[in-house]
């Protein structure tokens, strides 16, 4: 280290309480490099946008890793995550905390000078057990414009860009995580039955893939839906890196949904737009997208189908219009909507036809009686 060591580093190394607590192992002169080097080979294979990526190397670049501790393994591939403690030359107030190699160094943990105030600003990243969702005590659901359409993608950049996340994932069929109550040693054939299980949907539900991340515990719900773009559900407790994701915001030059977000979510939401919540409000009543924005984050509410009525109004005057509000609709099934759409369109009207050929009641197949 060719800089001064700050007055906090030795006080932190001579704590056993806090390395038995982080289960920190220190490092020395020719470990700390080698670690360095590892945090830069696996930076340079994690995509971000250029200038983001940059600002976030040079970081590594500079600072100094301290000390090995926790480590987090997924459920399935067992592969981890490890807790690690930086000085960084440049803001050495305090020791930083990087929760995963491929984790933007933008998105270390702000720790403290001292012991006590370490473990107390790392307390919502090493949560022991994965909680019931209801137990999570916030839930914001923001909508990601992705130009994908196969969820198999979007969950293939998850598992392989983001090992902060766990790869043990259920599907709708599931209200809550279905892994959480496993031992984390589990045989191949439990293994086998709980992975088929998990793939499950509900016919009653919109397709969806749960995730859990490794530190806070948090979850993050993937839904597409039925019209256009997908919603992340982060179901989570909130964290006291505000200060943190305030930068974060400045270096991007956008703003995040929250300031309360762990910043293993927040990591998980960055790739992609993502639209605001305050902004889909301010806009949903005269933009298309924030509309539908809108809708698929508020689902069945009263408030969303009476959106869509007013865009309906409007349509009177735009009939451009009409085939995305009747998939919106079918899709959120407001069969309201759809029959007061289909009355209005003329009987040979193709539109009409399909919407009509979507309302007509199935007639029940009924068993044959013997001897019919």
């Amino acid at each position: 280290m060719d800089m001064t060591p700050p007055s906090w580093l030795a006080e932190l190394r001579d704590d056993p309480e806090l390395s038995e607590a982080l289960e920190l192992t220190w490092l020395d002169e020719e470990q700390s490099p080698e670690v360095r080097s590892r945090f830069l080979e696996t930076w340079d294979q994690i995509p971000f946008v250029e200038g983001f990526h940059q600002a976030c190397r040079a970081r590594l670049e500079r600072s100094v890793p301290l000390a090995i501790g926790t480590r987090r393994y997924r459920r399935l591939s067992r592969s981890e995550c490890a807790l690690v403690l930086l000085l960084d030359p440049e803001r050495p107030e305090q020791p930083w905390v990087s929760l995963s190699r491929a984790m933007p160094p933008a998105l270390w943990v702000r720790g403290a000078p001292t012991g006590p105030g370490l473990r107390r600003r790392l307390a919502p990243y090493l949560v022991p057990q994965p909680p019931p969702l209801a137990e999570l005590g916030r839930t914001l659901r923001i909508a990601k414009p992705i130009e994908v359409d196969d969820p198999s993608l979007v969950t293939r950049v998850i598992e392989g860009y983001e090992p902060w996340m766990d790869d043990a994932t259920w599907a709708s069929g599931h209200a809550d995580d279905p892994w959480a109550d496993l031992e984390p040693e589990f045989d191949m054939l439990t293994m086998h039955v709980m992975r088929q299980r998990s793939l499950e949907e509900h016919p009653g539900r919109f397709p969806s893939t749960g995730f859990r991340s490794l530190w806070s515990r948090s979850a993050m719900i993937i839904q597409r839906m039925p019209s256009r773009g997908w919603v992340f559900e982060l179901r989570y407790q909130p964290a006291d890196d505000a200060q943190t994701l305030r930068e974060l915001e400045a270096q991007l030059g956008e703003a995040l949904p929250a300031h309360d977000l762990p910043v293993d979510l927040v990591a998980s939401i960055l790739r992609g737009g993502t639209l605001l919540p305050q902004e889909v409000d301010r806009h949903c009543e005269d933009d298309p997208q924030a509309m539908h924005a809108k809708v698929s984050t508020e689902p069945a509410e009263p408030t969303s189908f009476a959106l869509l009525e007013r865009w309906m109004q409007r349509s009177h005057d735009d009939p451009g219009l009409l085939p995305a509000l009747a998939e919106l609709a079918s899709g959120h099934g407001f069969d309201a909507l759809l029959f007061e759409l289909a009355l209005r369109l003329p009987p040979d009207d193709a539109l009409r036809r399909e919407l009509e050929d979507v309302l007509r009641p199935q007639r029940p197949q009924l068993p044959l009686e013997e001897g019919t």
